[in-house]
């Protein structure tokens, strides 16, 4: 398995609050997968949020883009193909945040990894994801399994 990967946005030299929520949840699938969970920063400041963001307990890729504030997601989505295919991740996770929905569809498109959008939660059974998504407003929750 070539891991779980949590993609986490910076601001000011900080990790987001979803962004460790994120490391958090890599941690908890790699245990349950028997993989390595892994948390990618990247950002003008990605060093300074690595520090704080491996304290929740995934390994982190730190890689440093030009420029100031939250690069722009195409960006983002073109160092992080470049990781994927380098490195291959079984599951790549993104926040559902504007930028991370951005980055979402510019990394399908540049990877040809499938994607799953506004996912409420996710757990591992069976050697496998188990994703929750609400649908209809919240009257209706799916569950889906990769295979």
């Amino acid at each position: 398995m070539g891991g779980i990967w949590a993609v986490g946005e910076v601001g000011g030299g900080q990790p987001t609050r979803l962004t460790l929520e994120l490391a958090t949840l890599a941690r908890q699938l790699a245990e349950s997968a028997g993989a390595e969970a892994r948390s990618v920063v990247i950002g003008g400041d990605a060093a300074a949020a690595a520090a704080e963001v491996a304290a929740f307990g995934p390994d982190v890729l730190a890689v440093e883009a030009a420029g100031e504030g939250r690069p722009a997601a195409a960006t983002v989505a073109s160092h992080l193909a470049a990781l994927v295919a380098e490195r291959a991740p079984d599951i790549v996770l993104l926040g559902a945040t504007p930028d991370g929905k951005d980055v979402a569809g510019a990394l399908m498109a540049l990877s040809d990894l499938p994607i799953l959008v506004n996912t409420a939660g996710v757990s591992w059974s069976d050697g496998r994801p188990d994703v929750e998504m609400s649908t209809f407003g919240g009257r209706l929750v799916t569950r889906s399994t990769f295979s």
